[in-house]
């Protein structure tokens, strides 16, 4: 993959990771850490390949907010608000986690609203036919005027988009039509309307075949999306996790 940078303007520890391959291990091999009432949650989905995502997206973003706040990944303050939004008690980081098929991603920024979505490319055919659900009719009729090869991908980002941005304002889905963007040829975006007095951005990153993210940021922070692969991931994540050895990365966490 490779790796985007949205504009930078502060740097305060904020990240974007893709973990692919996220389904391919027990779940049970994250379980230690992750927090009781997260291991009681997990225990709620019937299916090992939901229970494994939901282990993947809980440890990746335990082990940002770890790095954050120097201390074990199980120990991370992680609360739920009620419009499922995570976020670190009595810190300044904000948070974001999605998966989809056999991806995870996570997310966390200082001081500043963060949302992220992650769609595996199998999704395109689903969001196809919700198109009219969530999108308005400019949307659409801006979808319309594109080669018909391009125009699935199209909605794959408005979907992503909208969903990100959601997770960013706190609101949930539930208004997920009333969020409006203009999309860009290189991968960025803009919201037709927003809170008054806001900037924020937006982009969305295509790996063809494979999933669309998207990211929505309040202001213009910088950060960087990486990929890694669930099979760097060790026994003792300490030795491994958060390690592309594709692209030479060092280790970057403690866990």
């Amino acid at each position: 993959m490779t790796k985007s940078k949205l504009v930078a303007q502060t740097g305060c520890g904020q990240a974007v990771y893709v973990v692919s391959g996220a389904c391919r291990r027990p779940w049970r091999d994250f379980e230690r850490y992750l927090s009781a009432s997260e291991q009681q949650r997990v225990l709620t989905y019937s299916r090992d390949v939901d229970k494994c995502r939901f282990a993947v997206g809980r440890v990746l973003l335990r082990s940002l907010l770890s790095r954050e706040l120097g201390v074990p990944p199980a120990c991370v303050p992680i609360e739920i608000s009620g419009t499922g939004k995570p976020f670190a008690v009595g810190t300044r980081i904000q948070a974001s986690i999605s998966h989809s098929g056999d991806f995870a991603a996570g997310a966390i920024s200082c001081d500043t609203s963060i949302g992220i979505d992650v769609e595996c490319w199998s999704s395109t055919q689903l969001v196809e036919s919700l198109s009219g659900m969530f999108c308005s009719g400019s949307e659409l009729q801006a979808v319309a005027s594109v080669p018909v090869s391009r125009r699935n991908v199209e909605l794959l980002r408005l979907w992503t988009l909208k969903e990100a941005y959601a997770k960013a304002l706190g609101t949930g889905i539930g208004d997920i039509r009333g969020h409006k963007f203009r999309l860009g040829d290189d991968g960025t975006a803009s919201a037709a309307s927003r809170p008054p007095g806001e900037a924020w951005q937006f982009r969305t990153i295509a790996d063809d075949g494979r999933y669309m993210l998207a990211v929505a940021l309040r202001g213009a922070p910088g950060i960087e999306v990486k990929e890694i692969s669930a099979s760097v991931i060790e026994a003792e994540p300490g030795s491994g996790w958060l390690v592309d050895r594709s692209f030479g990365m060092a280790a970057e966490l403690s866990c």
